[in-house]
């Protein structure tokens, strides 16, 4: 039987394709908790060769996404997000690639390898809920930060 996570007590790094899988231009892997940022870091090269986290929070960055030998994946922009102030209230980074599944499954393979484990189906969103930057109406639908 998995293993179930009590994400109102954890400090892991999760990690996902935030986006519809399939044929579409552009996916989205967001990554979430206490690494996130270093991940980001050694994950990302930004064309003007600063660190993710060295540019301005929230601020989408064009640059690389490579790998342990520091060769080339996809073209992408990555954003920083420093907690409490994203969509989990921590620390997330999310890279905006191509939508092609091989890319997608690079990327997220490679978040793994650096410490991020697969966030489990509505964990991003358990994330928020427990820290209470997300509401739900009464009949169970989400719709935003307070």
């Amino acid at each position: 039987m998995a293993k179930k996570h009590i994400v109102s007590e954890t400090n892991e790094t999760i990690s996902a394709v935030i986006t519809a899988l399939g044929e579409g231009a552009v996916g989205i892997i967001r990554i979430s908790g206490t690494e996130a940022a270093a991940i980001g870091d050694k994950l990302f090269r930004s064309a003007s060769g600063k660190r993710l986290t060295e540019h301005t929070p929230h601020l989408l960055v064009y640059g690389h996404v490579v790998d342990e030998e520091n060769s080339k994946i996809d073209e992408v922009l990555a954003v920083y997000m420093q907690g409490p102030h994203s969509y989990t209230a921590e620390d997330v980074v999310e890279i905006q690639s191509h939508g092609g599944l091989q890319s997608l499954k690079t990327i997220l393979g490679l978040t793994y390898k650096m410490g991020a484990r697969p966030a489990e189906p509505g964990e991003f969103t358990k994330r928020s809920f427990f820290k209470r930057t997300y509401r739900f109406d009464s009949g169970g639908s989400s719709y935003g930060y307070y």
